[in-house]
């Protein structure tokens, strides 16, 4: 594809090409090493992903450069719409009542008109969340565990004992600093009280505002797995939409469905985050 763009001078010079993983390895086939934990967990080995920004379009002086501000997968749809200068607001969306997007537009660090993220807070869940290099953790936390090197014996990443460990962080939470230690190995939290208690506050206010699929989340309907081509096939016009085979599609949005009841049901996502890497 890029030796194609590359083909037409135009072309490559008017795009951006991005590529974001989603979530870290999951530790029955991978290792995520040095990190903690993996898929399927709010350890930096589970959230922490690649990424890079490539493309005629980005500014020379910026190519081949490092930037390790925070950015999460919603900030890359608020960047893309900025670029074409397009308004990110679904008003169609929050005139059905869904909450607004929760991106923000990275292309200012991106381009070098600034070296700072927007984002400076990460929810990773209702469990967790990130203000600047401090990480709270509360609760139950699975797949404690550290990934090994490259290399390691093939039956350790099929060792269920990845996902049954636990580290129990209770209501008060464990902390880290993820810039120093990312790694994760040190509990800072009876060492740091202000901190802790600034990121309690913070992590009970974002979760009145969370966003759920249904009230009660019990209630969500499941799709078989096996259900995912056909659904995308015969209900999202072979584009993915919410695993959900329910009413069908709202017109309106792809992450947006209304069950026979026409009760809302909007797609839930984990929020996956990474710091960026390489600029080429």
């Amino acid at each position: 594809m890029v030796g194609a763009l590359q083909a037409r001078p135009s072309m490559w010079e008017n795009s951006v090409l991005i590529f974001s993983a989603d979530n870290g390895g999951p530790l029955e086939t991978m290792t995520n090493y040095p990190l903690r934990g993996g898929k399927f967990s709010d350890f930096e080995g589970g959230i922490r992903s690649a990424a890079f920004v490539s493309g005629g379009y980005l500014p020379a002086a910026m190519r081949g450069s490092t930037l390790d501000g925070y950015a999460m997968l919603a900030d890359w749809y608020v960047t893309i719409c900025g670029l074409a200068s397009v308004d990110p607001t679904d008003e169609r969306a929050a005139a059905a009542g869904l909450p607004p997007v929760d991106g923000l537009d990275l292309w200012p660090m991106l381009s070098g008109a600034n070296r700072t993220s927007p984002r400076t807070e990460l929810p990773i869940s209702s469990a967790t969340l990130i203000v600047g290099d401090w990480k709270l953790m509360t609760g139950t936390q699975g797949y404690n565990t550290w990934s090994p090197p490259v290399g390691w014996p093939a039956d350790y990443y099929c060792d269920d004992r990845n996902a049954s460990a636990k580290l129990e962080c209770g209501e008060g939470g464990c902390l880290f600093n993820v810039r120093l230690d990312p790694s994760e190995r040190h509990d800072l939290a009876t060492k740091n009280a202000s901190v802790l208690e600034a990121m309690q506050k913070r992590l009970e206010a974002m979760r009145a505002t969370v966003w759920h699929n249904c009230d009660p989340p019990s209630k969500c309907a499941y799709v078989d797995p096996n259900d995912y081509c056909a659904n995308t096939h015969s209900q999202w016009g072979d584009a993915y939409g919410p695993y959900w085979r329910g009413g069908g599609l709202h017109p309106f949005s792809g992450n947006y469905s209304l069950d026979p009841t026409g009760r809302r049901l909007a797609l839930s996502a984990r929020v996956e985050s990474s710091r960026l890497g390489e600029l080429g």
